[in-house]
């Protein structure tokens, strides 16, 4: 178990590393900034040639400064001087970050999650994780959004190991895998065996040795020399307990002492110390086992970790156990059982304190879940009500669209109607003209009857005047026949054809009006002109003009007013009774 355990410090050590790697989906603040940002990427992800972390830091934190209104870019700024130094006090860089993070907040998203993920890392160093997960969760959302996928593992990564930290062990797998398959599909093979090796330490805190072993079995074949050295040592310190044959065991532990030495961290070297000497243990070599404990008993002198104490006395007393001295023995047993005691008091309070923060995780999942539904439930709200307005609006158009078509169906019977219509009024005014004319044509031929009985009425006088003829009963004839109301009589006849009602009308509009008045309306409404209408009444031209005045007064029409006009447009009234007219 302490060596499951210092394993989890060098994955702890190696996350807090690896975290800020990932393309660049930064939004562009200035070609200068820009350019630095895209270097600041390049360190993040590894490729470290020729880039020189603190001059970029240095020279952004200079022109966010000559640029004070720019808050995108000083929130920028801040976050790289915090990646830039991983030893910065963790009090200095959370105080960084929130400053960024309340700059960046009305900005773009993605610069939020950025921030938002390193603060995160930060308060896992401060073992805060309800926050930290809470974060990671908010920047994940953003990330999948963003179609950030390398991002996205690191979070599944982080949160596996959170989770693993609070012993939620199916939280912690499920997370793990999540995180593991997008880093095989990105093809990031370092990130991809962290992975695992994470998935190996789940497994056997969740007891399922078996499975840990698969995956080791299955790393195992992996080329060795292609892993980075804190890889290869946290690999061999994981696959040790596993191993019995006694040469793969020195051969395995020697490897790892190597390597761990050549990586500087003394996490690893205690923890490839101690398994070296175990391994000697186990092959009766204790002398050499012996010198091993000694050295990380000198390596873990300065750090002051407990957990590295409690290995390192179990393993003195096992080794002074198998060399028969009892004292040194028991003395270092005595100092085990302190250091498990105190530990393990430690432990019950971290347990403790895991139980609060679990219960906080839990219940900020629960609100998640419940916001999470709630947003689902208004989707299918929203999508109910947008379906029955689409259905709504739908019928809404098939319904305009058959009223319009029956409007228009209407509107073209209606057209036909009135075509019919304004062809049978054609016909009519047609009709009524040629009446018209036929009835101007007789009154014409009736002028002319009067001119030639006038004419010969003169002519008769010429012969009584020159040869003292007796004329009488003749002029008596003639004169009797121009005075006559016969062709009136027909003249009226034909008129009443064709004008029905006009003078019942007339006689209804305006009751005083005489028959001669009456007879000069009709002339007037077949168009007679006022010399035409003189010679059909035997008067001067002079005197229907008068009687066209006096008609004007009686009919109390407009000075303006046109007596023609009038009588040609007159509208016959429907209910005169046909036969009132002139006597």
């Amino acid at each position: 178990m302490g060596r499951i355990k210092l394993l989890i410090i060098s994955f702890l050590l190696h996350i807090f590393a690896a975290h800020a790697s990932t393309t660049c989906l930064w939004r562009s603040v200035s070609p200068g900034f820009d350019r630095l940002t895209l270097q600041a990427e390049k360190w993040s992800q590894g490729d470290r040639s020729g880039v020189d972390i603190a001059s970029i830091v240095s020279q952004m934190d200079s022109i966010s400064r000559i640029n004070p209104d720019n808050k995108v870019m000083r929130a920028r700024a801040l976050y790289w001087t915090v990646c830039a130094d991983p030893s910065m006090d963790l009090d200095k860089a959370g105080k960084l970050l929130d400053t960024a993070i309340r700059l960046a907040k009305d900005g773009d998203r993605y610069d939020l999650a950025r921030l938002d993920m390193q603060k995160a890392v930060v308060l896992s160093k401060q073992e805060d994780y309800p926050e930290a997960y809470r974060l990671y969760i908010s920047a994940g959302k953003t990330f999948s959004e963003a179609g950030d996928s390398r991002l996205l593992a690191y979070t599944y990564y982080n949160i596996a190991y959170i989770f693993l930290l609070l012993g939620e062990y199916r939280d912690a797998e499920s997370n793990a895998l999540a995180a593991d398959s997008l880093f095989e599909a990105l093809r990031l093979n370092d990130h991809h065996i962290s992975s695992e090796l994470l998935l190996v330490s789940v497994y056997e805190m969740a007891g399922k040795p078996q499975d840990a072993l698969r995956l080791l079995d299955g790393m195992a074949r992996y080329d060795q020399q292609q892993m980075a050295p804190p890889l290869r040592v946290m690999f061999f310190t994981a696959y040790l307990p596993y191993i019995s044959d006694p040469d793969s065991l020195i051969k395995y532990s020697d490897a790892a002492y190597r390597l761990a030495i050549e990586t500087g961290d003394k996490q690893l070297h205690i923890s490839s110390l101690l398994n070296r000497g175990w391994a000697f243990v186990n092959t009766g070599q204790t002398d050499s086992a012996a010198v091993y404990v000694a050295e990380a008993r000198r390596v873990a002198a300065g750090l002051g970790s407990a957990r590295a104490d409690e290995s390192i006395y179990k393993l003195l007393a096992k080794v002074n156990e198998v060399q028969h001295r009892w004292d040194s023995a028991y003395h270092f047993q005595r100092l085990y059982y302190d250091c498990h005691e105190e530990t393990r008091g430690k432990s019950v309070l971290a347990d403790i304190r895991a139980v609060g923060m679990k219960h906080e995780i839990e219940e900020y999942r629960v609100a998640s879940l419940l916001e999470r539904e709630k947003e689902k439930t208004w989707i299918r709200t929203s999508l109910i009500i947008g379906l029955s307005l689409l259905v709504l609006l739908t019928a809404s158009i098939y319904i305009i669209y058959v009223l319009r078509r029956k409007m228009q169906d209407e509107q073209r019977r209606q057209m036909q109607k009135d075509h019919e219509h304004i062809a049978r009024l054609s016909q009519e005014k047609e009709l009524v003209e040629s009446k018209n004319r036929e009835l101007s044509a007789n009154s014409i031929l009736l002028m002319k009857k009067n001119d030639s009985l006038k004419k010969a009425l003169r002519e008769m006088e010429n012969i009584h005047k020159n040869f003292h003829v007796d004329i009488g009963d003749i002029k008596s004839e003639i004169v009797s026949s121009l005075k006559g109301d016969e062709s009136w009589d027909t003249f009226k006849l034909h008129f009443e054809r064709v004008h029905p009602q006009f003078f019942s009308t007339l006689k209804k509009m305006y009751p005083r009006l005489t028959d001669n008045e009456l007879r000069l309306c009709a002339y007037i409404r077949i168009g007679l002109s006022n010399k035409q209408i003189a010679q059909m009444l035997l008067v001067q031209s002079k005197a229907v003009i008068q009687a066209r005045y006096r008609l004007k007064k009686r009919m109390d029409l407009p000075e303006t007013a046109s007596v023609s006009d009038f009588l040609i447009n007159l509208p016959l009234s429907s209910d005169a009774t046909q036969g009132d007219g002139v006597q």
